[in-house]
Parts: C-alpha cells; sequence; structure tokens
C-alpha cells in the first residue's frame, strides 16, 4: 500500500518541457516494501531532461542543473518538514 506520494517540477520551463526534472518520491507502508526490504521504504523517481527539447548544450545543462535543485528541494522537505 502506498502511504504517500509527492511530485514536483522545476518552476519556469516552457510547456513542451514542462515533464522535465520532475521528481516522484513515493512512501510506502513497510507491509508494501518493495520486495519486503525496509530500506525500499521510500522510492525517488526523476525524469531526465531530454537533450533533443533544447536549442543547444548550454539550455540543455541548464535544464539538468535545474533537475538536480529540484531534486534536492525534494529531499530537503522530506528530511526537514520545510
Amino acid at each position: 500500500m502506498l502511504y504517500d506520494c509527492l511530485a514536483t517540477h522545476p518552476k519556469d520551463y516552457p510547456k513542451y518541457q514542462i515533464s522535465d526534472g520532475t521528481v516522484f518520491v513515493e512512501e510506502f507502508t513497510g507491509s508494501a516494501c518493495p520486495h519486503a526490504n525496509l530500506n525500499n521504504r521510500i522510492m525517488l523517481y526523476i525524469i531526465p531532461p531530454n537533450r533533443m527539447n533544447y536549442p543547444d548544450n548550454q539550455s540543455f545543462c541548464h535544464a539538468v542543473e535545474k533537475m538536480a535543485i529540484n531534486t534536492v528541494r525534494v529531499l530537503r522537505s522530506i528530511i526537514y518538514g520545510a
């Protein structure tokens, strides 16, 4: 059984890139952990930027950076509740 789920994506993305950098966090109840392993209680999924959606390497690298910042922001909100 899924206990909680959070999804967020970086701000200020053009509509055709809206899924880039999206982070999903899922928390399972003890009995529903994948492979019955409590170490798998929280799962993190990230949709990385697709290079083909960006006009140049600089834009793509900026999207990768935004993805990393978004990932840290999500983990910080889970750990510290902020």
